[in-house]
């Protein structure tokens, strides 16, 4: 189908959706930044959550992600990204650091989306740590997604309710090849 590897058949068969769930293992190390540019910070290998929905749309410089708190609905978070890419082995991205939290919707309607990690993208900017053209690339996302906060049009939100089927397991984690498992 298409041509693409086997994990990208499988996405673009159920709507370019990624999920998460508990116990899934993602490599969370940054790659592609050049050495001293982002700050690296050891964590744990194995995703703790009650599970995670993550909506990725083609060609587009963020992912939104659904958040479950006590098996409840928890707002949602933008992450900055390069746009998703099929590989061999799944799908590569890389953070641009900069996140927008969108609360529920009892959030405050004079603030209904907060910042995150501002000085780091700010930081990773000054440093050189974007390839050219890329944190103006960030910064247009970021007003295409906050025009369509601040305009109530989110297409995010017809994911709102939207749960794993209880059958569905956790798919193994892949190793990346040269690089130890941790």
């Amino acid at each position: 189908m298409d041509g693409l590897p086997g994990p990208c058949r499988r996405a673009r068969r159920h709507g370019a959706r990624r999920v998460r769930g508990p116990g899934h293992t993602p490599d969370l190390r940054h790659r592609g930044v050049r050495p001293g540019t982002a700050s690296r910070t050891r964590i744990g290998s194995t995703w703790q959550s009650e599970g995670v929905l993550q909506l990725q749309r083609p060609g587009e410089g963020y992912a939104v992600w659904s958040r479950l708190r006590d098996g409840r609905f928890g707002g949602w978070y933008v992450n900055f990204q390069r746009p998703m890419r099929c590989t061999e082995r799944g799908f590569d991205t890389l953070d641009q650091e900069l996140d927008l939290l969108i609360p529920d919707a009892d959030g405050s309607p004079e603030a209904p989306y907060r910042w995150k990690d501002e000085d780091e993208f700010e930081h990773r900017v000054s440093t050189g740590g974007f390839a050219p053209g890329e944190a103006e690339s960030v910064r247009a996302a970021v007003a295409q997604v906050a025009g369509l906060v601040e305009r109530g049009e989110g297409w995010w939100d017809a994911w709102r309710d939207w749960r794993a089927p209880h059958d569905w397991a956790v798919p193994p984690r892949v190793p990346l090849s040269g690089r130890p498992e941790s």
